[in-house]
C-alpha cells in the first residue's frame, strides 16, 4: 500500500536517533494528530528522519484538553527525543521543556508571609493561568519579599 509503506519505511531506521541527548532539541513536523498525542516527523542536523510521538502530556507543561488547541498538521515544531524502542520502531517526543539540564525550581523563602493574618488581603499579579486556576504572584507586606502559587 501507498501511505502505510512509506510510514512503515519513515520509522524503518531509528538508528541515528538512539543515543540522543534527551534535552537537545530538534526540528520537527506534526505528522498528523491523535486524541493521545501528535505524531512528528523528526529530522536531525544529518538528514535522518524518522516520525515519533509526542504525548498529550508531552506537548507543553500544564493540563492540554484538545491536541487540536495546541497543534496543527503541518506546523513546524521543537522536539526532544525521549527514548527509542527500535525493535517495535517506536520514538518518544517531547515538547517540553527539559527538566534535567535545569536546576530544580528554588524553594522560597515564605517566612516574609508566615505572620500574615489569613483575612488579610494582599495584592497580586495574575502570571499565568492554567485549566485549573491561575498563578498569582504576591508580595508581602515588607514590599521585598514575593512568592507565587
Amino acid at each position: 500500500g501507498g501511505a502505510g509503506g512509506a510510514r512503515r519505511a519513515l520509522a524503518a531506521d531509528l538508528g541515528p536517533f538512539v543515543g540522543l541527548n534527551p534535552d537537545d532539541k530538534h526540528d520537527g513536523v506534526v505528522a498528523r494528530i491523535a486524541p493521545f498525542g501528535a505524531f512528528v516527523t523528526v529530522t536531525l542536523a544529518d538528514g535522518s528522519e524518522a516520525q515519533g510521538l509526542v504525548h498529550i502530556s508531552q506537548v507543553k507543561d500544564g493540563f492540554v484538553d484538545r491536541l487540536e488547541d495546541e497543534l496543527e498538521e503541518g506546523q513546524e515544531v521543537k522536539v526532544r527525543v525521549l527514548s527509542v524502542d527500535q525493535l517495535n520502531r517506536k520514538m518518544s517526543l517531547s515538547m517540553r521543556e527539559a527538566s534535567g539540564g535545569r536546576a530544580p525550581r528554588e524553594i522560597k523563602d515564605l517566612t516574609p508571609f508566615q505572620d500574615i493574618a489569613s483575612d488579610q488581603w494582599l495584592e497580586g499579579k495574575v502570571e499565568r493561568l492554567a485549566q485549573f486556576g491561575a498563578f498569582v504572584t504576591v508580595t508581602a507586606p515588607d514590599g521585598e519579599s514575593s512568592a507565587d502559587g
